[in-house]
């Protein structure tokens, strides 16, 4: 049960850790990414969901530069760069000159990657309609706009 107290005019809320908002987000992260990753190899995919953001980023737009990338995913551009050498050893991208700039490089989907979209699509469509069948469309719309709200206002 939450204790609301107004003390010099704020809020303090007292309630135990399964009722924190930050705590649900991270556990239902967590469990997202364990349930997804554990699909991918059990169909026969050895690729990571950090693997599979930057997948989706380039999916997107093909041709980004890995600081676009780590913007997009909201990941370092340290854990990217090891990521994107993951996946380059595996088939999947290849680092060139980026054209709007030669000092740096712009990462391209080969043949296999764009390839791995229609392979892996179906097991997160898949994992979706797992997720869907328990939550009304609308309430998943209301879930994406307040958490994006609350991510804007922490920027």
């Amino acid at each position: 049960m939450t204790t609301v107290r107004i003390r010099d005019n704020r809020y303090e809320a007292f309630f135990p850790i399964e009722n924190s908002l930050g705590f649900i987000v991270y556990r239902t992260a967590l469990h997202m990414k364990a349930t997804l990753q554990r699909r991918f190899r059990q169909r026969g995919y050895n690729i990571t969901t950090e693997q599979w953001s930057i997948m989706l980023s380039l999916w997107e737009q093909d041709g980004r530069t890995q600081q676009e990338i780590a913007d997009k995913t909201g990941k370092n551009k340290a854990n990217i760069t090891r990521f994107i050498d993951a996946l380059g050893r595996s088939g999947y991208l290849v680092r060139r000159r980026d054209p709007r700039d030669r000092r740096k490089y712009a990462i391209f989907l080969t043949g296999r990657g764009k390839d791995l979209r229609r392979k892996l699509m179906p097991i997160v469509q898949d994992l979706w309609r797992h997720i869907g069948g328990i939550i009304p469309p609308a309430d998943l719309a209301v879930t994406r706009r307040t958490l994006n709200k609350i991510f804007d206002q922490l920027r």
